[in-house]
């Protein structure tokens, strides 16, 4: 039977052979009769047609055949009868993915030269992603004097069929479907995706459980059909740790439809004189700040000066001939005159082949039926956290016994933000006292109280040192820590044990060759409300702004932009102009390491032939600058793995791990074919042994 004529899955002949088949399979289903006129009936036929939609190659339910015995009977002459129109309207409150059914009937002998009985086939074609229904699907069942409602299908629930039965998936078949699926298909090739994440630490230390919101995620994420998608609740749940963890996944394993990753972030109020906007994470709060960040997420900063509709015009163009998952988080703290940024993100973007993720606590108009709840964490994910972070704060963990974890979780009713600041409470009180604390204060008071306690441990000069990082809201590095404090070397680097124990800021991270500590997003935010009143925070604003007046904002801003600029010019095949735009930023910048190696990989990606020497030789230089970049590696020792030069992958891969802050493992994914490898008994990577 030819998948590429569908109506041949329809026809009388794919009717016979199925009759002739005396059991049910994952591509087949007998019923006796077609009734839509039950609850129960429309329950049934939704639950099998979501299954077989889900199923690789579709399949058919046959009408008129007994369930048990596999008799064809056919259908009885009061059966209404079977079109696609009449099952559309009956599932269509249920599923709203475009799922494709066919449905015909037809009256034969059976067996041959007996009386002719009607018969009815449906065929279900595979969805290219998955299907879920939308809603619950139950219906109500009469028990005596009460009726008794029974959910069959859940809201987001993945069935599939299994032998006989249309069953809910289990771990393995959804970490098929949606997991690793793209990994484990040698049809469709994958790649490392470039973006503009933050770090980690700037969203969550650690992130811990949620497998069905991201299980959702991808299932919408894999749809061909659905541009947007929303994550909402109230506020510290953790929808802005969920959608930085999927971006995460994406990242690293996703096709070549999807060229990058945009992340952004919506905020109330407009530029605040005196504060830097980070070029990598920018913010928005109308339309020309939201096309102004994607057209600098993509490097393209010669767009900004454009007029209004022109600007809209290269943001679209951009996100279409460079596709994008597109993360913008917190939209509700726009300003309700400023939410047509939100209607381009809905709207507009739907029509190009990009994706938008949005985080919000309530929900703009048109996305109620495209979105995931968040509420807090279950018992089993709120414990696994719990754990992390009794581990990460160094508390002991005998402490921590199952009554005094069903005592945290109850009283934060699962909050993964509340747990953190209760936890980081439990440092400098006893978790009895610290759980009584936070239950005579509740929410928002609960967590300022916490941080205060916190304070309370350190001295002023250290209370300086956390004030003086939240300002800029970027990582500083510790020379304007020391401008912004008047604080000598030696007194910062005195102070930021203490202060780094308690996890007001994160450890030191390298990033454009200069170590720089960072806050909390939601730890700055509490801080700088806290502070907003006192004096200490009103002087080192005024010295910020006058160490802003000293140096400028030139710098780190513009590499990254003039690298993600050469980023989109390799994606749209325009290699020489990403080859010029490198070496004249090399000249205003030279021996930059990150610059260096990018140009490295726009020589490795060169088209119509690649210039490997090219390529190799400035690979080379950014090592011998000292490049921390663990991409930069991964694509040099591809390079010579693709070219069989396997002592040559072997050292690029060690070198990035000698010199990458974060070792990866993702550097050992080399091999080469069966029977070849190193000729000199060097040693094998890992997986090759």
């Amino acid at each position: 039977m030819s998948d590429s004529d569908p109506f041949q899955k329809m026809s009388l002949d794919t009717l016979r052979n199925l009759l002739n088949i005396h059991g049910e399979a994952n591509n087949l289903d007998f019923k006796q009769t077609f009734s839509l006129s039950s609850q129960k009936e429309r329950a049934e036929l939704v639950r099998d047609i979501l299954a077989l939609a889900n199923t690789e190659g579709g399949g058919h339910i046959v009408f008129g055949v007994v369930d048990k015995t596999f008799e064809p009977v056919g259908l009885p002459a009061n059966v209404p009868h079977i079109d696609t129109t009449t099952i559309y309207n009956a599932i269509s409150k249920y599923i709203s993915a475009n799922i494709q059914l066919m449905a015909a009937e037809y009256e034969i002998e059976w067996p041959t030269g007996s009386e002719k009985k009607r018969f009815g086939i449906l065929y279900v074609a595979k969805y290219p992603s998955i299907v879920v229904p939308r809603c619950d699907v139950a219906y109500e069942e009469d028990k005596g004097e009460k009726k008794k409602t029974i959910t069959l299908i859940q809201q987001n629930d993945i069935l599939v069929r299994s032998g006989a039965q249309s069953l809910r998936a289990n771990q393995a078949v959804l970490d098929r479907l949606i997991g690793l699926s793209y990994t484990n298909n040698s049809n469709i090739q994958t790649h490392r995706l470039d973006g503009n994440l933050p770090a980690r630490e700037e969203v969550a230390f650690d992130f811990v459980g949620r497998g069905q919101e991201l299980t959702e995620l991808w299932i919408w994420f894999k749809d061909p059909y659905r541009k947007r998608w929303m994550l909402t609740g109230d506020g510290g749940k953790g929808k802005t740790a969920i959608a930085y963890e999927f971006a995460t996944q994406v990242m690293i394993n996703v096709s070549e439809e999807f060229v990058c990753i945009l992340w952004m972030s919506a905020k109330r109020r407009r530029f605040e004189e005196g504060v830097i906007q980070s070029i990598d994470v920018p913010d928005f709060w109308d339309l020309p700040s939201l096309l102004d960040a994607i057209v600098k997420g993509y490097g393209f900063a010669e767009y900004l000066d454009l007029p209004p509709y022109q600007k809209r015009e290269r943001a679209i163009e951009l996100i279409t001939k460079l596709p994008a998952l597109i993360i913008a988080d917190d939209i509700d703290s726009l300003e309700a005159e400023d939410e047509n940024a939100i209607d381009f993100l809905a709207s507009d973007l739907a029509v190009t082949p990009s994706k938008v993720l949005l985080t919000s606590r309530r929900v703009p108009f048109g996305l109620g039926a495209a979105k995931t709840q968040i509420s807090g964490l279950n018992q089993q994910d709120g414990e696994k956290f719990i754990r992390s972070r009794v581990r990460l704060f160094g508390l002991d963990s005998r402490i921590f016994i199952q009554r005094i974890i069903n005592e945290i979780m109850e009283t934060t009713e699962g909050s993964p933000l509340y747990l953190e600041d209760l936890l980081r409470l439990c440092s400098v009180l006893s978790p009895e006292v610290a759980i009584t604390e936070w239950k005579n204060r509740k929410g928002d008071e609960a967590r300022q109280y916490a941080l205060q306690r916190e304070f309370d441990e350190l001295t002023p000069s250290a209370r300086k040192i956390v004030v003086a990082c939240c300002i800029p809201g970027v990582p500083v590095s510790l020379t304007e820590i020391q401008a912004i404090t008047g604080l000598s070397q030696d007194q910062v680097m005195s102070e930021m044990q203490a202060i780094q124990n308690l996890f007001l800021i994160s450890r030191p991270r390298l990033i454009d060759g200069e170590h720089r500590f960072d806050v909390n997003a939601n730890t700055r935010r509490l801080i700088l409300h806290i502070f907003e009143k006192k004096d200490l925070l009103s002087r080192l604003q005024e010295r910020y702004k006058g160490l802003l007046g000293q140096q400028g904002v030139q710098g780190k801003g513009d590499i990254a932009s003039y690298i993600r600029k050469a980023v989109s010019l390799q994606h749209l095949g325009k290699h020489e102009e990403a080859e010029h735009l490198l070496l004249k930023t090399l000249d205003r910048y030279p021996n930059n390491p990150d610059l260096t190696a990018q140009l490295g990989e726009v020589y490795s990606r060169w088209q119509p032939r690649r210039r490997r020497a090219d390529a190799r030789e400035q690979f080379k230089r950014a090592a011998q600058l000292k490049c921390s970049h663990e991409s930069m590696y991964r694509v040099w020792a591809n390079m010579e793995s693709e070219d069989k030069e396997w002592n040559a992958a072997i050292e690029a891969a060690e070198t990035g791990i000698k010199l990458t802050s974060t070792p990866s493992k993702e550097l050992y994914f080399l091999e080469p074919p069966s029977g070849q490898g190193p000729a000199d008994g060097r040693k094998r990577l890992p997986h090759q042994r």
